[in-house]
Formats: structure tokens, C-alpha cells, sequence
């Protein structure tokens, strides 16, 4: 848009630590979180701020309740900087009276994610805006099937491989959809696994140091 040519452009995607974020045994990881193998569980983590979409992503639940009565919404995470809106939250979750399947989490040690992605049937990233969503690569180098907003860099991380999850329209009905489509899908958690695992912070590394050596190809 400002006149550079299109050929003289890169654009390296972000990297995962895959020390910390990798397959692991769901059963394992839910009897280490207390977390029922009956339960098909959909996680969301990030700031709970509006732009985080936290409330598309609870209104969406009557509908997918209604396929299945075993599926619990978990959201992570705590204020930030952009805002706190747990309170509008939990108004919500007692006005669609969902209580008993959507819980506020709060805040974890980093070091406990690896766990809860792993115990996850679905992660959803429902925001508004990102920019290039750590949470996203984060679910996936665990071989964790994701539903994101196509907004930021979402889309060069999921259309890596369609097998990874599924693109939403910035919208609460996309988002209701692609939901109740993915909990309906067979994924291959490990096959997920395999291909993010490529996507390490030495290959980003080694991309950004080609492109100025002259060599990198896209």
C-alpha cells in the first residue's frame, strides 16, 4: 500500500517454544487438572478484556449444549492492560443460566498451559483483534484442534494445513458454527502435533536470517 513491490516481501511467521508446548496423554493431563474424561472440554485463554471475545464465545454454548450436554467451556486467564470485564462475564454466564458449564479460571502459572491445552477437546480464540496470537500456535504445537476469528495473523497460522482446526468469520454466528462443526470432526490431535512442531523459534530465527542473506524463498 505504500509502494513497496509486492516481490520484495517477506513474511516469517512466529515461532513456538515446543520445550514447553507439545503432545501430551489427555487422560493424564485432565486427572492432573481434576478434570472429568467424560467431559468434552472447550478452552479459550487470553486477557479477559472485550477485544478477547470471551462473550461471543459464552453465548455460543446453548448451541452447542443442545448437540451435547457434556461439553464445559473453560476460560483462562485474568486482567490486563486492555481492560477486565469478569464481571460483565459472570453476569452473562448467570443470565444464559450456564453456571454449570462455563468457570472462570483465573490465572496459571505459564508453566500449567501445556496441561490444559492437552486436556482440551477444541481451543477457540473468539477475539475482535490480534495481532499474531501466541495462544493459538501455543494449542496447536500441543496438537490441540483450534476455532479462531480470522483476524491478525490467524489465518497464515491455521491455513498452514486445513487439517489444523477451523478459520471464523469476526462474527458471534461464524463463531457458533464453526464450533458446533468442529466438535463434530475427527482430529488427528497428534498428526497436529507433528506438523506444528516444525514451527520452533530456531526455524523462525533461521527464516529471518536467510531473507538477509538473500536466500530466503517464502
Amino acid at each position: 500500500e505504500v509502494g513497496v513491490e509486492a516481490e520484495r516481501c517477506n513474511v516469517i511467521r512466529n515461532g513456538v517454544d515446543t520445550t514447553r508446548f507439545y503432545y501430551m496423554d489427555m487422560t493424564e493431563c485432565r486427572q492432573r487438572l481434576g478434570i472429568s474424561v467424560e467431559e468434552k472440554v472447550l478452552l479459550s485463554v487470553g486477557s479477559l478484556n472485550y477485544g478477547k471475545g470471551f462473550d461471543r464465545l459464552i453465548r455460543a454454548m446453548p448451541a452447542i449444549l443442545e448437540k451435547n450436554k457434556k461439553w464445559k467451556l473453560y476460560i483462562i486467564g485474568s486482567e490486563g492492560p486492555a481492560g477486565n470485564c469478569r464481571n460483565d462475564l459472570k453476569v452473562l454466564i448467570s443470565e444464559m443460566k450456564l453456571e454449570s458449564a462455563v468457570f472462570l479460571v483465573g490465572s496459571i502459572p505459564n508453566s500449567d498451559l501445556v496441561y490444559w491445552y492437552n486436556s482440551a477437546d477444541i481451543f477457540c480464540l473468539a477475539s475482535r483483534s490480534e495481532g499474531s496470537p501466541n495462544v493459538l500456535t501455543e494449542a496447536l504445537a500441543c496438537g490441540c484442534p483450534s476455532v479462531a476469528t480470522e483476524v491478525g495473523s490467524v489465518r497464515e497460522i491455521l491455513s498452514t494445513d486445513d487439517q489444523y482446526g477451523l478459520l471464523a468469520d469476526n462474527s458471534y454466528s461464524s463463531i457458533s458454527y464453526s464450533l458446533r462443526r468442529a466438535a463434530e470432526y475427527r482430529w488427528n490431535r497428534i498428526r497436529i502435533y507433528q506438523k506444528m512442531s516444525v514451527f520452533t523459534w530456531d526455524w523462525c530465527a533461521k527464516n529471518v536470517v536467510d531473507v538477509y542473506n538473500g536466500i530466503y524463498h517464502g
